[in-house]
This record gives C-alpha cells, structure tokens and sequence, in this order.
C-alpha cells in the first residue's frame, strides 16, 4: 500500500510536505530545527518516508548516535538500560523531550495503524542497517504512545517525564485569568501589578541582537539549577540557533533601566508558542515574579496577540506551571527491536509504578493533572 524509502538529508524533502505532518505534532519535528540538527556531523541521520499515491503519508528521522552525552537522552541515566550501548537509533527528535511520528492528518484508524506499521518497519531497517544495540523511541506524546507502543511491538511504554503547555482560551488574557479560581487570579494579579510597580521595561528582539549578554544570563540560570555553562559555549549555542534556523523565533527581553536582566526565547509554529530558553541576572532583580512574568504572563499574552491557542513549557518544574494554568501530560519511551523484547509488560509496569509516585511527589497537590487514560492504562 505504501512505498517506503529513505532520504540521507531533509534539504531533499519538501519542507512544504514536511511540515503539513510536523504541524500539528511538534516544533522540534519541523523541517527547519532537522535542518538545524542536522549540523551535528557527529551523529548520522536518516528519513523514513511512507509514500501514497497522494504524496508523504508518514514520516521519521532516525540518528545513529555513538555515546549519548545528554543525561535526558542517555539510556543508562533515564534507567532504560544498565549499561548504555556503543550505538543506539533514536527515531523521531533526539532533543528538547517532544517526539511522536508524524502522520497525515485525517487518516482513519485503520489507516494510521497501516501507515504506523510501514513506519515503525522502515525504522527497525535503518537500526540494522547501522548495526546499533538499542532503539528507542523517547519522550512520546502522550496522545501518540498508545498506538505507536503496539505498531513497534512494545507490550507496554515507559514513563519518562511529564510536559507543560498552556492551552488558551477564548481570545484574550481575561479568558486565560478566567480560568482559574478568584485566589489565583489575585494572585496573578499581584504578581503582574509587582512587575510593572519595579519599573520592569520588555521588548522584543531577533535572537542574534546582543547575544553576549544573552550568554551571561543563560549561564546565570543554568548555575542556578546545577549546571554549570560556559559564557563562551552558551554564546556559541545561541548563534548556532541564529544563525542555523530558518526562522530562529523571538526574544522576549526584560530590562531594569538600561541593562538586559532577563529574557525568554521562544518559537512560532503550529499554532503554539514554543519556549526554548530563559536566563536572568539574578544579583539585579527585585523579586517582582520576573520569571513568571516574562516566560507564563507576557508569552500567553504574545500568544493572544498573534491568534495563537497554546503556550508550550516543556518539562521539568512542573507543579509553578500547573499552578499557572499549564496542563501536564506524560511523555514515554517506546524501544524497538532487541529493547522492546527485554522490556516485558510486568518489568514496565513497575518501572512506571515507581516513575508515577515520583513524578506525582512533583506535582505535588496538582498530581491529578497528569493523569491520563494511557497513565492508569499502563501503570
């Protein structure tokens, strides 16, 4: 029914065809950030591509990668593997914990499962193909794992994490306040009232506007969280981005007279409003809720402003998002091949027993939020 091949590059693929499957999917899955991604010469990549009479049906990227560094992409830290592989295939996006294959919109049931089993046999071709030990599908939609768990022969998924995003509401920020009770309304209120009374000033910039400055403030709230970063090698990256996307987003920038104190980069596509990072100089602020104003309050208000219907946050710190409107849904790993034989269904289940009770600790008293159909089905 479909024709199946493989493209060595994505400039070879419409980005046209590309990105009428990514749109609804994920901004990280978008022909512009593969392109982008593609600049890691040290990891090959390739595209499976599903084929009907009427065009690009289904779609995958697959990377070869020798020795993950990132400890939320490596398989022995996220608890996948004991013992992390020489080589394992990574379908889908490799970073930024958003993944799911992208199909047609429109496809009937019976047509997803077919386009999904082409799919899923054109990915476990290219894993041989590369002689890699592990292939893994990681940080699965939600709304895409159950589906794409039995098309890869997965008895069970595993849980990983959990996403944030701000669904909007009617067309203005009073319809977001709207949705909350009077208590945290006042709430926001405040903290919006406490912004503007500190003599805050915002602005928006294109990403290669003071980029120097933009480093520093990254590495100040890297530092913050644990992670060291080098001015240099933050400054590196955020050129990289300028320079190697198409379309490399905004700057939401906050200043505190005449200096830079915090920002919020983010991109536009599929209707959402994408945050990539944030970083602030933290020694200057007044504690007037910067962050929460500069990343939750002024990107939803951007978002209404340009006909937008979702706000995108990402994981990790996800009970303030919650509290600020986000809901949070599950992300998963899926294995193929050799892992999804070694994870039986018992084995993952308790796997996701003992991810569920952490990341509910997260949540804290908003832990029912995370709750899903595919959560209570596979835990």
């Amino acid at each position: 029914m479909y024709d199946v091949k493989v493209a060595l590059a994505i400039g070879g693929i419409p980005a046209r065809d590309w990105d009428a499957l990514a749109t609804g999917a994920s901004f990280y899955l978008s022909h512009d950030w593969l392109a982008y991604m593609e600049q890691n010469r040290s990891v090959r990549v390739r595209y499976v591509l599903a084929h009907d009479d009427g065009g690009l049906v289904a779609a995958a990227p697959v990377y070869s990668v020798p020795g993950e560094r990132s400890p939320l992409y490596a398989l022995s830290a996220l608890g996948l593997t004991e013992h992390d592989s020489d080589t394992i295939c990574l379908a889908g996006s490799r970073r930024c914990h958003h993944n799911a294959p992208l199909l047609r919109p429109g496809l009937s049931a019976d047509a997803r499962r077919t386009a999904l089993d082409f799919l899923s046999a054109g990915v476990l071709d290219v894993m041989r193909d590369h002689g890699a030990d592990e292939g893994w599908w990681l940080y699965v939609r939600d709304d895409a794992v159950a589906e794409l768990a039995a098309s890869a022969g997965c008895a069970v998924p595993l849980l990983l994490d959990l996403d944030a995003s701000i669904p909007l509401p009617g067309d203005s920020f009073d319809d977001y306040l709207g949705a909350f009770s009077r208590k945290r309304r006042a709430r926001v209120r405040q903290e919006l009232a406490a912004f503007r009374a500190a003599g805050y000033r915002l602005d928006l910039a294109p990403l290669g506007d003071r980029l120097d400055e933009l480093a520093g403030l990254l590495c100040g709230t890297q530092r913050r969280h644990g992670h060291e970063m080098d001015p240099a090698s933050a400054a590196r990256y955020l050129a990289s981005l300028a320079d190697g996307v198409r379309a490399p987003g905004a700057v939401l920038r906050c200043h505190l007279d005449d200096a830079l104190v915090g920002y919020g980069h983010y991109y536009d596509f599929g209707g959402t409003l994408w945050l990539r990072s944030t970083g602030y100089d933290y020694a200057r602020l007044l504690g007037a809720a910067e962050y929460f104003v500069v990343c939750y309050y002024e990107l939803v208000a951007t978002a209404y402003a340009t006909g937008r219907d979702r706000v995108h946050l990402g994981i990790k710190s996800i009970e303030p998002k919650v509290r600020r409107g986000a809901t949070a849904t599950p992300l998963w790993a899926v294995p193929f091949g050799r892992a999804a034989e070694h994870w039986t269904a018992g084995r993952a289940r308790a796997f996701n027993r003992r991810a569920a009770d952490r990341l509910g600790g997260e949540l804290g008293p908003y832990a029912g939020a995370s709750i899903s159909d595919t959560w209570a089905r596979f835990t």
